[in-house]
């Protein structure tokens, strides 16, 4: 079933991009994408900035299956150094917090002169740490979702679209 056609994602995406240009008018942006779900929205909010920027990627993971692992864990860390920069991570859904608030934490230890978040989606009712979502696209339930990046078992990440799925059990 579809929860998000592709319209409706990119006119969210527009909406999110307009705040970020507002916010850092005069400043550049370094965008940080989680990696692997983030990538495509990525994408298309990075398209649709007018400020300067640069973008790195982090690779970081707690998810396996349909199921939170409970363990952060970086795979690929950055090449560029934030020190002294406006850093904007992008995470294209945000459950827990568990993920986002590891990874906020390691960021700011390396001196950065703010850091936000950008996510697509977030789902408040599966929160166990508090991480304020600065730039949100859509609040959901909890459905499982797949496509525009989201996947399960690394499947399904290119559906335009974002879709509800039964559950599937490991």
């Amino acid at each position: 079933e579809v929860l998000f056609s592709k319209n409706e994602i990119q006119n969210k995406v527009k909406e999110i991009a307009k705040k970020i240009d507002a916010d850092y008018q005069g400043k550049e942006i370094c965008f940080i994408i989680v990696l692997k779900g983030s990538f495509i929205f990525a994408s298309d909010l990075i398209k649709k900035i007018k400020t300067n920027c640069e973008i790195d990627f982090l690779a970081i993971s707690s998810f396996e299956g349909t199921s939170s692992a409970g363990q952060v864990q970086i795979k690929k860390d950055l090449d560029l150094s934030v020190e002294s920069k406006h850093v904007i991570i992008i995470e294209n859904i945000v459950d827990t917090g568990l993920t986002l608030n590891y990874l906020k934490k390691i960021i700011l230890a390396r001196n950065p002169a703010s850091v936000k978040i950008a996510s697509l989606l977030e789902r408040k009712d599966r929160r166990i740490k508090d991480v304020t979502i600065d730039y949100c696209g859509f609040q959901i339930k909890d459905d499982y979702l797949v496509g525009y990046g989201l996947d399960i078992n690394q499947k399904f990440r290119n559906l335009e679209e974002i879709k509800t799925i039964q559950k599937v059990r490991k």
